[in-house]
């Protein structure tokens, strides 16, 4: 695609379609959740507020492709709280074998954000600001150098930066697999937001795991985000090493709405679709691909790799980023005291879903009727103490992870380091 300055509300924006070669202090290759938050951050620090930027994507980020959803105190600052679509204070697990546990979530809520909200917000913001240029261009590769990068794009220009920050991640093509030492799933999904004729939903729960429907062997729910009576996000989600044919996620969809909402294909209407597909996995995603290269979001290991939730993990690498330059001139983030043991957590979880995945139903839904919902959310933001970690892992069957520890043994645990 050639390369072409988004419109913007800045009219005097420099245009450097006429260079062979434009300089930053900052490219960003993808304007997708991690690039704009990192794009964002920059903008708002004040030792990098003035320090120019790039922003490369093929994608003219006008459509809502995606959501995000994530869980926040309601006694702290938010994330964009400007942008929040819909919030809900309560949530609910659904099981076939444990019934319907509900789930008051305070002093947490959850959030979410629509992705069209969330680009054209950042569009604005960086409009405003003529030292950053979005240019709606596609990168082949990036080089290194011990003082830059320079990101190449497919109409034969250069980008140069001091640093180039790199979202770009193919899943099964970016990483060499060894699966003698690490595990590789994927959450992948597809999910509807739908319309109905008639009050179906309640608007005021969120159903995070509703495991009423086949399992197949592996973890497999349905995720419903109600915004009305009448209109939810439905999604049907999966834990595994192998994706689906699109007609297996429609057909997953459609028997959930029929045999649990009781709607039949006339009774609702399709308003928007999103899928994905998210890293699962205890392989070392290091932020550090050269001297000049940083990897961000999830090809820089910010998904969870238990779980898969990823945004607000990317506006703490972000901000780390920042703030990291701000102190010593380079992003590189160091490791926390506790990462080391969360990533063994993590990697007994991969564990279970990979080669158990048929007791992932029970597992979650003993986690949920034998913690305080406070202790899970802290536990999965990585915040507990390692007395906390002990009551949810007595929470839980223990038989599995007992097999998993085993395996992580020899396998040569710990995980190794996953920071830069």
């Amino acid at each position: 695609m050639p390369s072409a300055v988004l419109p913007t509300a800045a009219s005097d924006m420099p245009d450097s379609a006429a260079l062979t070669e434009s300089r930053a202090d900052h490219v960003i290759v993808g304007a997708g959740g991690a690039g704009l938050s990192l794009a964002w951050h920059l903008t708002r620090q004040a030792a990098t507020a003035g320090q120019s930027i790039i922003l490369l994507d093929p994608d003219s980020k006008q459509l809502n492709d995606r959501t995000w959803s994530f869980w926040e105190r309601t006694d702290r600052p938010g994330l964009f709280p400007d942008l929040v679509s819909a919030e809900w204070a309560t949530a609910d697990v659904h099981s076939t074998v444990w019934g319907r546990q509900v789930l008051p979530l305070a002093p947490y809520c959850y959030r979410t954000i629509r992705g069209a909200d969330f680009y054209d917000a950042m569009r604005r913001h960086l409009a405003a600001l003529p030292h950053v240029q979005w240019v709606q261009a596609a990168v082949t590769h990036v080089t290194d150098a011990p003082t830059h990068a320079t990101a190449h794009t497919t109409d034969g220009r250069t980008w140069r930066g001091r640093w180039v920050y790199d979202s770009r991640f193919r899943y099964t093509q970016d990483v060499v697999q060894q699966p003698e030492r690490h595990f590789y799933l994927a959450q992948h999904f597809v999910g509807w937001e739908i319309e109905t004729d008639r009050d179906v939903f309640q608007p005021d729960v969120a159903s995070l795991f509703d495991f009423r429907t086949p399992q197949h062997q592996q973890m497999r729910f349905v995720y419903v985000l109600p915004s009305s009576p009448r209109r939810a996000l439905v999604e049907f989600t999966l834990f595994s090493k192998a994706l689906l044919t699109p007609a297996e996620y429609e057909s997953a969809l459609h028997a959930y709405l029929r045999d649990h909402l009781q709607l039949t294909a006339a009774d609702y209407r399709i308003i928007f679709t999103e899928n994905g597909v998210i890293p699962m996995t205890d392989h070392p995603l290091p932020m550090r691909a050269g001297q000049s290269i940083v990897r961000i979001g999830s090809a820089g290991g910010a998904s969870k790799p238990s779980t898969g939730f990823t945004f607000r993990r990317i506006q703490q690498q972000t901000a780390g980023i920042v703030e990291k330059l701000a102190a010593t001139g380079t992003p590189w983030l160091t490791e926390r005291p506790t990462e080391r043991r969360f990533r063994l957590y993590d990697a007994m979880m991969l564990a279970v879903l990979a080669e158990e995945g048929e007791r992932a139903e029970e597992v979650f839904c003993r986690l949920f009727a034998r913690n305080p919902i406070t202790r899970i959310l802290r536990f999965l933001d990585e915040e507990t103490t390692f007395a906390e970690e002990v009551a949810v892992m007595n929470s839980v069957p223990l038989a599995p992870f007992l097999r998993a520890l085993g395996g992580q043994v020899r396998r040569g645990m710990p995980p190794l380091r996953a920071s830069a």
